[in-house]
C-alpha cells in the first residue's frame, strides 16, 4: 500500500443533500487513514496543489473554524499532522503527488517513462564508468609494480657489474704480485751438459774414427805406424743433474790420460806419436 490522496467535490451532508463539499481523503501506510470534509471553494484551489499543502489547508480550516467530529477521527487527524512535520515524510508525500499526476496525465507518463529510462541508463553508465575505474586502478597498480620490479634488475645488474669490476682490480693486483714473485726469484742452474763444457780441446768424430782404425790394422798385423791421436778423445760420462762443469772437465781430463798411457802399448814397436 502506498501514500495516496483524493480530493473529491459532492453531496456528504444528508441533513442539508443540495450542499456541496470538499472532500479530502488521506491514507498513509501505518500511520491513519482519515477524511477532511471543506467547504465547495476548496475544490478548485486544491487541484494543482502539492499534497503537503492541501493537508495544511485542512489541518488550518479545522482549527480555525472548531469543526466538531469524533475522537477517532480528531486523533487520527493528529496522527497525520505529527507525520507530516517530519521533513523526509512531506518529501515522501510530495514525491507521492507527483507520481500520482504522472500516471494520470498522458504526457507527464511519457515524460516519466523518460525519466525512468533515463534513470535506467544513468545507472548503467556509472555502473560502466565504475568498471572502468577498476580497471584504470589495476592497470596503475599493475605498472607501479613493474616499474618496482625493473628498478630492481637495475640495481642488481649495477650490482653485478660492480663486482665483476672489483673482481678484475684484484686479479690484476694478484696477476701483477705473482710476476714481482717470479721476479725476485734466482733461475736454477741448467743440467743440460753440452759439448762446451767439456775440457777444451777434445776430439771430434774424425778423431775418434782415425784411432778405431788404427786399433783394428794392429790387430790385423800391419806394420806400425804413428797414429795420428787428437791430444784430447771424447770419453762417454754418465753425468747426473748434481754434477757441475767443473765435475764434468775433470772426468773428461783422466780419461783421456788413461787413454793415452794405455795406448802405446797396444801399438807394435810401442811407439808413441
Amino acid at each position: 500500500m502506498t501514500i495516496n490522496v483524493r480530493i473529491s467535490l459532492g453531496s456528504y451532508d444528508f441533513a442539508h443533500p443540495a450542499e456541496k463539499q470538499t472532500q479530502v481523503y488521506v491514507q498513509i501506510p501505518d500511520v491513519a487513514r482519515v477524511s477532511y470534509m471543506l467547504p465547495a471553494h476548496f475544490h478548485e484551489s486544491m487541484q494543482g496543489q502539492e499534497w503537503g499543502d492541501v493537508l495544511d489547508n485542512a489541518h488550518g480550516y479545522y482549527e480555525s473554524s472548531c469543526v466538531v467530529t469524533d475522537s477517532d477521527s480528531a486523533r487520527a487527524r493528529a496522527d497525520v499532522r505529527a507525520w507530516l512535520a517530519v521533513d523526509e515524510n512531506r518529501d515522501a508525500l510530495n514525491e507521492a503527488w507527483f507520481q500520482d499526476r504522472a500516471r494520470r496525465d498522458p504526457v507527464s507518463r511519457s515524460l516519466l517513462k523518460d525519466v525512468e529510462r533515463l534513470r535506467a541508463e544513468t545507472e548503467h553508465l556509472r555502473k560502466d564508468r565504475d568498471a572502468f575505474r577498476n580497471q584504470r586502478n589495476g592497470v596503475f597498480k599493475t605498472n607501479e609494480r613493474l616499474i618496482g620490479a625493473l628498478q630492481e634488475e637495475q640495481d642488481a645488474r649495477l650490482r653485478a657489474e660492480n663486482d665483476v669490476r672489483t673482481l678484475k682490480r684484484e686479479r690484476d693486483g694478484l696477476r701483477a704480485r705473482v710476476a714481482e714473485l717470479e721476479a725476485e726469484v734466482e733461475p736454477e742452474p741448467s743440467c743440460t751438459v753440452t759439448e762446451s763444457a767439456l775440457a777444451p780441446g777434445l776430439a771430434s768424430d774424425e778423431s775418434v774414427e782415425a784411432a778405431r782404425a788404427a786399433f783394428a790394422a794392429a790387430e790385423a798385423g800391419a806394420p806400425s805406424q804413428v797414429l795420428p791421436l787428437a791430444v784430447d778423445v771424447p770419453v762417454p760420462v754418465v753425468l747426473t743433474e748434481q754434477d757441475g762443469p767443473a765435475v764434468v772437465t775433470a772426468a773428461a781430463r783422466a780419461a783421456v790420460d788413461k787413454l793415452r798411457r794405455d795406448l802405446p802399448l797396444a801399438l807394435p814397436g810401442g811407439e808413441r806419436s
